[in-house]
């Protein structure tokens, strides 16, 4: 299936949970592969709080595998944690627990008074933590 400017949503126990825009989305079954360009999704919070959002300009999900790669720009915003990353490209592997960006492509990530920028980045999503591999860089303020 191939839809252009699209807004799906979806629903959990009569509320809202997620929501999905993109300019093109393409949907390939039985192999669980949705590919699209220039993307958001938007993740609704149970208790009413701010909600996270994501951007990029491209997505490559492999649901089947659990591999989500998004390019050319990729922002998430994450209130509740009071984060915000910044990237060129990043990948995603939900089986294994890791975010990660290609060892040359750079990350910014914006926390509290805190931004720290480097290449070779790394995250462990299940222990919440994140490394970088060289060129590290970074800022603090009140």
């Amino acid at each position: 299936m191939t839809f252009s400017r699209t807004k799906a949503t979806r629903y959990s126990d009569g509320k809202k949970t997620m929501e999905i825009t993109a300019e093109s989305l393409e949907i390939y079954n039985p192999e669980k592969i949705w590919a699209g360009e220039r993307i958001s999704f938007t993740e609704y919070q149970e208790n009413g709080k701010e909600p996270n959002s994501s951007s990029a300009g491209l997505m490559l999900l492999d649901e089947k595998n659990e591999v989500y790669t998004l390019g050319d720009g990729v922002v998430f915003n994450l209130p509740e944690d009071n984060m915000k990353v910044k990237a060129g490209d990043l990948r995603w592997n939900k089986k294994e627990g890791f975010l990660s960006s290609p060892v040359d492509g750079s990350v910014e990530i914006e926390s509290g008074g805190i931004t720290a920028g480097g290449t070779g980045f790394f995250a462990d999503t299940k222990d919440r933590t994140y490394r970088f591999s060289r060129a590290v860089s970074g800022k603090m303020t009140d």
